[in-house]
């Protein structure tokens, strides 16, 4: 736990286990820190600033940890050029004495989320953990009607906001700028689209064992959530080409009602391949919409707040391991495109790689098993597309007024460039991204810290932003590149699996099991009171959903998530 006070203040009240260092100019108190006891943080002090390092920061090239002296004083001179040299997650606060100014800088990849709030008396709340400025700063633990109502009618809501009233995000990529005395401004610190291209691309999966041996550094036990799909496999491999593997735990969740659990037996085989220890839990011992009694405060609603009751088996279950970290291939998909969009046959045309573009809608057609005609009319509508807005689904008329302009994304600005006019493949891979950043925000599980989550790492991001989106995919394979990489590295006969998980079944199967929680919960709950739902259709898909008719699933979803985050957000009210 991080949290900060800047400006002068007297010493906090609650005396708990947290440690406090002010920060003074002339004389003067300008901060106050205060942090749990084992948290990794790093403060220094120069003559010309004051600088706290959370988290862990290290060399963009060798992965080695880098000098906290050094990323201090490029934060507080050029915080943009942090990520050209740095990578990691990492949460900064910098104070400049010389400009009596404040820089806020977190990872670009949002793996170390960060929060700020101005206060009534003027000072500026940061923190890492939401409920924080509750417990320290003083925030009303409400919720924030507009955001909330956004996330209604469109999956999410300002790419600044949280659904706590008066308490915004720095989003990742992202640097904040303040000075005592006026409003805090923020800046882009790294671009999703670089400027420059590098010439030559570094091997995946070596890039991916580089990530491994730096985040991993001083990890006692690991871990891995192994499906034996393509990501999880990746993992796997790289964890083994790190030497990490001797201290990590393959754990595969499977659906019980499986007669055949051919998914075991792939990752049981390439845990055995990898030198890993490995088990098998049923996934679905706890079906979604189950009612739990602990329900945790956190920044915003997310789909997983549908599957608390599963999270809780699993921590029961002993998942993971004390003193170790959890890792899973979340963000692969989205990054290396699978399923590959249509329009990618623009990109490569706009780049003239015109025989490329010819040979993709082949691809393309039989990949989804249509006709030619369909997939060049697909690839061209997909050209017109809002910018960014590939990935809002706009709800049912269940949900009341919803807004029509739908809210900005994390990366509107980059989507603008006019570099990315004739590239909807890019613009689609980059909405893709944000939304999961935006996704990875909320993690109820495990409940002592985030997930690691390798594919997020700002590495393997750039790695997948700078490849050509036309070699991503063949008539038969997606995410190529990643596939060609790890099936080279790993030694594996093959790269089996390509199924995914029946998660709509089980939603549907949970609202059936648990009908009268998720009508009461979402017919009676704050979203019903505020007047934002359409209660009488509301019911009917409800009903429907019951049934086995999907049709109104992610309105359900939605009003569950909204109603699982207000009960966090007002406990110990």
């Amino acid at each position: 736990m991080i949290f900060a006070k800047l400006r002068p203040m007297p010493s906090l009240a609650k005396e708990i286990s947290w440690c406090a260092r002010t920060w003074s100019n002339n004389s003067e108190y300008v901060a106050e820190i205060s942090s749990e006891r084992d948290a990794l943080v790093a403060f220094g002090e120069t003559t010309e600033a004051c600088w706290l390092i959370a988290g862990r920061v290290f060399c963009l090239q060798s992965g080695n940890l880098a000098s906290p002296a050094t990323v201090a004083e490029l934060v507080r001179t050029v915080p943009q050029n942090v990520s050209r040299q740095f990578w990691g997650p990492y949460f900064i606060i910098v104070y400049d004495k010389l400009q009596d100014s404040f820089v806020v800088l977190a990872d670009p990849c949002g793996q170390h989320p960060v929060f700020y709030r101005l206060a009534d008396d003027g000072s500026l709340h940061v923190g890492n953990r939401i409920e924080d400025f509750a417990q320290l700063g003083g925030a009303c633990r409400e919720p924030d009607y507009s955001f909330l109502h956004q996330f209604l009618a469109h999956g999410y809501g300002e790419s600044t906001g949280t659904g706590w009233r008066g308490i915004s995000r720095l989003p990742p990529g992202q640097a904040l700028r303040w000075k005592r005395g006026a409003t805090p401004e923020l800046c882009r610190a790294w671009s999703p689209w670089p400027q420059r291209r590098h010439s030559d691309q570094p091997d995946f999966v070596d890039l991916l064992t580089m990530v491994h041996r730096s985040i991993m550094r001083g990890r006692d036990a690991i871990t891995l959530e192994l499906s034996g799909g393509l990501d999880s496999t990746a993992l796997a491999v790289a964890l083994q080409r790190a030497k990490l593997n001797t201290r990590t735990l393959a754990i595969t969740h499977f659906d019980p009602r499986e007669r055949l659990p051919t998914k075991v037996a792939i990752a049981r085989h390439v845990a055995r391949h990898c030198g890993m220890n490995h088990k098998a839990y049923p996934l679905l011992a706890k079906l979604p919409f189950t009612s739990v009694d602990a329900i945790p405060a956190v920044a915003q609603p997310a789909t997983k707040l549908c599957f608390l009751a599963r999270d809780q088996d699993m921590e029961k279950a002993g998942i993971p391991v004390e003193r170790g970290a959890l890792l899973n291939g979340h963000g692969g998909d989205s990054l290396y495109l699978a399923p590959p969009p249509f329009c990618v046959v623009v990109d490569a045309a706009a780049s003239l790689h015109l025989a490329r573009a010819v040979s993709a809608l082949s691809d393309l057609a039989i990949h989804y098993r249509l006709p030619l005609y369909s997939v060049l009319k697909s690839a061209f509508g997909g050209a017109f597309d809002h910018l960014g807005g590939s990935h809002a689904q706009q709800a049912q008329t269940v949900i009341q007024q919803a807004p029509r302009e739908r809210p900005a994304t994390l990366y509107d600005d980059v989507l603008r460039g006019a570099r990315l006019r004739l590239r909807p493949a890019r613009r689609y891979q980059i909405a893709a991204l944000g939304a999961v950043l935006d996704d990875a925000l909320v993690q109820p599980y495990p409940k002592e810290g985030r997930p690691v989550m390798p594919f997020l790492a700002q590495p393997i991001v750039e790695h997948a932003m700078q490849m050509n989106l036309e070699e991503a995919f063949s008539a038969d394979h997606n995410r190529l590149i990643v596939r060609k990489a790890v099936y080279r590295a790993s030694g594996l006969g093959t790269l089996w699996r390509t199924d995914k998980g029946d998660i709509m079944h089980s939603a549907l199967q949970g609202i059936k099991v648990n009908n009268a929680h998720v009508l009461e919960t979402c017919l009676e709950g704050w979203a019903a009171s505020a007047g934002l739902l359409d209660i009488v259709s509301l019911r009917k898909l409800i009903k429907r959903a019951a049934l086995g008719y999907p049709a109104g699933l992610m309105e359900i979803t939605r009003i569950y998530a909204v109603e699982m985050f207000v009960y966090g957000l007002r406990r110990n009210v």
